[in-house]
C-alpha cells in the first residue's frame, strides 16, 4: 500500500495518470457517502455516472493515442523520419567538419542542397569524399532490401 501511495504522489507531481487518480478519488468519495448514508441514492447515481463518463473519455483518448502510435509504427519510413519530428539538417555538422563523406545511389539532391557548404569547406582545406553505387551492380537492389529490413543472408 505504501508503494502505491509513493507511486501515486510521484505520478501526480509529474502530471501523469491524473485521470485515474481522480477516478479513484471519486470512487472513494462515493463509497464513503454510501457507507455513512451522507447522500441520497440520486446523488450517488449522478456521481457514479460522472465517474463512468471520466473512465470512458480516458479510454477513448488512450485508444486514439494507441491508434496514432500504431499508424506511425506500421507506416514505412526512414529512421530519420521515425526519430526526428522535423527533417534534421546536417548543415551545422558540415559547416565545421574537416572530413565529410557521402554515400548513396544518386545524391543529386543532397549535393545540390549542401553545395555551398561543401564548396566553403573545400576552400578551407576540408576533405570531401563521395561514393556512388554502380547502377549496373547489385548494390542498388541490396540498398532497397536493407531499407526494408531484409537481410541478404
Amino acid at each position: 500500500m505504501i508503494r502505491f501511495i509513493k507511486k501515486a504522489f510521484r505520478d501526480i507531481s509529474l502530471g501523469r495518470n491524473l485521470e485515474y487518480y481522480i477516478t479513484l478519488l471519486f470512487i472513494l468519495v462515493i463509497l464513503a457517502l454510501d457507507i455513512f448514508n451522507l447522500a441520497s441514492p440520486d446523488v450517488l447515481t449522478n456521481i457514479t455516472l460522472a465517474v463512468l463518463a471520466l473512465v470512458v473519455s480516458t479510454s477513448l483518448s488512450t485508444r486514439e493515442s494507441l491508434e496514432e502510435l500504431s499508424k506511425k509504427l506500421t507506416k514505412a519510413q526512414s529512421a530519420d523520419d521515425f526519430f526526428w519530428n522535423v527533417k534534421r539538417s546536417i548543415e551545422p555538422d558540415i559547416s565545421q567538419a574537416k572530413y565529410i563523406g557521402f554515400g548513396g545511389a544518386v545524391l543529386s539532391r543532397t549535393l545540390r542542397d549542401y553545395s555551398a557548404s561543401l564548396e566553403e569547406r573545400l576552400r578551407v582545406g576540408a576533405k570531401v569524399r563521395i561514393i556512388l553505387m554502380d547502377p549496373a551492380s547489385t548494390a542498388p537492389d541490396q540498398a532497397v532490401l536493407r531499407s526494408k529490413g531484409v537481410s541478404s543472408r
